[in-house]
């Protein structure tokens, strides 16, 4: 985030209480800071789509990128199928709305989990993975099952620091 620092000057200056976003340009360039720590059980630490452009475009989805920016750290972002309907990329809102509602029963009947999935829970299998390594970015359409993938002890020091673009 030096590079942030130095072109919007605020980086330091600003404090994070959890997962922050901080919108440059417009909605097409973000930068995400997930602390290491955080509390509570969440619907934030389930898989999910960046429906951005896939209902807004008659149908086309665009693409996500993303690009680490911590020089070390640990964990990635990982892919899912949903395992109930066996779906990995939504195409249509009616079938986002079936995964919604399935989710939302199960999750207000057995509980949100408290930290990211990673290798998946009664509801999603984890497909795939890319680490995470300083720089590398990572493009994925926006309607794949896709998470930050995260162990609870990633990031206990340092927050996982993450550039994420749609196109």
């Amino acid at each position: 985030f030096k590079i942030v620092e130095k072109i919007f000057g605020y980086y330091n200056k600003i404090e994070f209480d959890k997962n922050e976003y901080i919108n440059s340009f417009n909605d097409n360039i973000v930068f995400q800071i997930i602390k290491g720590i955080e509390k509570g059980k969440s619907i934030f630490y389930i898989p999910h789509i960046d429906n951005t452009g896939l209902f807004k475009k008659k149908g086309i989805p665009r693409i996500a990128g993303v690009c680490y920016l911590n020089e070390k750290g640990r964990g990635g972002t990982s892919f899912y199928r949903h395992k109930p309907t066996g779906t990995e990329i939504v195409k249509t809102l009616d079938k986002f709305k079936e995964i919604y509602k399935i989710d939302k029963s199960y999750y207000d009947s057995y509980g949100y989990p408290d930290y990211y999935i990673g290798d998946g829970d009664n509801q999603w299998e984890l497909i795939d993975k890319v680490d995470m390594k300083f720089n590398r970015m990572v493009f994925y359409p926006e309607n794949i099952f896709h998470s930050a993938f995260l162990e609870k002890k990633d990031f206990m020091k340092n927050d996982r620091k993450t550039q994420i673009l749609f196109s």
